[in-house]
């Protein structure tokens, strides 16, 4: 185990191994627990006969969240952080499970700093702020606005969140300035059209229609725009590619382009078309 004084050094470490922690066994008994504790009780997870008769896998197998749910005991057995008063779990950028868990299989931690991912971007510092200084919003009156009172939903502007960001943009050197809507609606659709065209070419969805379903019928999407695939489609793939390029020019190498979306471009296609839904599905 090693010891973390603070945490910032971390950034001098990218690309190093950081800590490997001690072997843990992943029981049938621990297992049938967790099937017990979330009423997930599949039987490639608690039936050991049938899983050898049927399963592919030959045995049974942990849930893939049951791993997941592993990483605190995994991680404080690698390392420990001196100095902090708490620590919260931010939630995950990215989650695969690309290979099972067989029960009395024994996993470990490896902790490797790799950065900022594609996905995270630029971190305002603001939000932790906000947080430390108790202001989660409507339920205790103050966040990004001020409210009448505890619950209540007549908002106003707080002049102190204008002075926190004019603080936290002189600090990194960011030049403030108006943003139009239509620029917030480009960078918005932007990033769902090439993480959608990511998502394709992973194999997670069989059509770009998949994706606009979900997000129409599931977050609300404009019906009337189809979806961030077709309405994708509508203002051309060359302008998303071009977006992307020059997003990653401004913002940063999270804006990283997806290959499909080069591909369709390159072949004069789009995502609803015959040639590029072939070629999501490869």
């Amino acid at each position: 185990m090693i010891e973390i004084t603070d945490v910032r050094a971390l950034r001098d470490r990218i690309g190093e191994e950081i800590a490997v922690g001690d072997w843990f066994e992943v029981s049938q008994a621990r297992i049938d627990q967790f099937a017990d504790a979330t009423g997930d009780h599949q039987w490639i997870h608690i039936d050991p006969a049938r899983a050898a008769a049927e399963s592919p896998f030959k045995t049974t197998i942990a849930h893939g969240f049951l791993t997941l749910s592993l990483i605190s005991t995994l991680v404080r057995d690698a390392m420990k952080f001196t100095g902090l008063r708490l620590a919260i779990n931010y939630g995950l950028n990215r989650v695969r499970f690309v290979s099972p868990v067989p029960s009395g299989a024994r996993i470990r931690q490896y902790l490797q700093s790799i950065g900022r991912s594609r996905a995270e971007g630029p971190q305002s510092a603001i939000p932790d702020r906000l947080f430390e200084m108790g202001r989660y919003g409507q339920k205790t009156g103050a966040g990004w606005y001020k409210y009448d009172a505890p619950g209540s939903r007549n908002r106003t502007p707080d002049p102190l969140i204008d002075q926190m960001a004019e603080e936290v943009a002189k600090k990194r050197g960011i030049a403030r300035r108006p943003v139009a809507d239509e620029e917030i609606v480009a960078r918005i659709t932007t990033a769902l059209a090439n993480e959608g065209a990511r998502v394709l070419e992973d194999g997670f969805a069989t059509r770009a229609g998949d994706i606009d379903i979900v997000y129409v019928y599931g977050f609300g999407f404009p019906r009337y725009r189809g979806g961030p695939m077709f309405y994708a489609d509508t203002i051309g793939l060359p302008t998303v590619l071009a977006r992307v390029n020059e997003y990653r020019v401004r913002f940063g190498d999270y804006w990283e382009v997806a290959p499909l979306l080069e591909r369709l471009v390159a072949e004069g296609r789009g995502f609803y078309s015959e040639a590029g839904a072939a070629k999501a599905s490869v």
